[in-house]
């Protein structure tokens, strides 16, 4: 049988006591910083005394990802609260890759809400490849770091496969008939919002959590403090939107944008004649923009806040004029 004791250490903290013992085997004894990781080892030894080896053997899958909660870049997912609500109960003894694979099943194409979008759209191969990294990565730290698992279930998943990439940009006709619209419109949010996410590549929810003490409008820079890779960085604003946000300067804790411009951006669209565009491809017309007049690969990565080039070079072939410029200028003359 194990038992459990709680211990104060001289440095105020609390440390939690496991001892082992069975008849027949050698007491086994350890020390844990939390009761959770307590209860795991001890399940896990007397298990192991009983010939069975199990992954995990004690609390449940809400258990560990609150934590874990503190070690992972995102620890506020809507992937982590998907797998709290529907596998937070479960004990993770019962946390299959059987029962994983079948939420992986329901997950694909089910449809979901977006914040732009009127209709449901089914839930992509990528989304759900994200949903199971996420889950994947509070294992990794139960195993790593809290020392309360020995197996990832999420390992022996066949995940979807990823992304290929959107690359929706708008046309120079386009981007003028748009902002054009979007400065005509009765939102006093919208142009100023559609014009910052087009020359910095703001995510949608990066300019959402954008406070005014984030903005230095002398130095002409935003810092964001939540990304989506978790990683926070500075981008430059423009003077043309540094002088709007003179206009309508706020308090420091105050958001720059607290009102809901997603009706007044479809309506834009539409008086523009724009189809096939999401919020996220102005995003992609930044970059596209970017490589079109010649900027580095690596400095357009660094604005769009991306950790690797492979994510940045979708946006190459928007600069195949300058390539053509380049291959005429070197290889005239070479043809007999």
């Amino acid at each position: 049988m194990a038992s459990i004791a709680k211990r104060k250490r001289k440095d105020g903290s609390t440390r939690w006591d496991v001892t082992v013992r069975r008849r027949g085997f050698a007491t086994i004894c350890k020390s844990f910083p939390t009761k959770l990781a307590a209860e795991l080892w001890a399940g896990r030894q007397e298990d192991r005394i009983a010939g069975q080896d199990l992954v995990i053997t004690r609390g449940t899958l809400a258990d560990l990802i609150a934590q874990a909660r503190p070690h992972l870049k995102d620890p506020d997912s809507a992937a982590l609260r998907y797998w709290e609500d529907q596998l937070g109960n479960m004990p993770l003894r019962r946390v299959t890759p059987q029962l994983l694979n079948h939420h992986k099943e329901a997950l694909t194409g089910t449809p979901v809400s977006s914040p732009l979008y009127r209709k449901k759209k089914p839930r992509s191969a990528a989304t759900v490849r994200k949903y199971l990294i996420s889950l994947s990565a509070v294992y990794q730290v139960g195993i790593k770091t809290l020392h309360v698992c020995i197996g990832n279930p999420v390992r022996l998943i066949n995940k979807p496969p990823e992304s290929e990439g959107r690359s929706r940009f708008l046309s120079h006709e386009e981007r003028t008939a748009l902002l054009r619209e979007c400065k005509a419109s009765e939102s006093p949010d919208l142009y100023v919002s559609v014009l910052l996410a087009l020359t910095t590549g703001m995510r949608w929810g990066e300019m959402r959590a954008l406070q005014w003490q984030h903005i230095d409008l002398v130095r002409r820079w935003a810092v964001l403090l939540r990304t989506k890779n978790g990683d926070a960085r500075g981008v430059p604003l423009t003077r043309d939107i540094v002088a709007l946000l003179e206009q309508r300067k706020g308090q420091p804790n105050e958001f720059l944008f607290p009102i809901d411009v997603t009706k007044a951006w479809r309506n834009a669209m539409k008086r523009a004649g724009i189809k096939d565009f999401r919020w996220h491809d102005l995003r992609h017309s930044c970059g596209a923009m970017m490589i079109e007049h010649g900027k580095a690969i690596r400095d357009v990565a660094a604005l769009l806040g991306h950790r690797n080039l492979q994510s940045t070079m979708r946006y190459t072939h928007a600069g195949n004029d300058h390539l053509q410029r380049i291959v005429e200028e070197v290889m005239e003359g070479v043809a007999v």
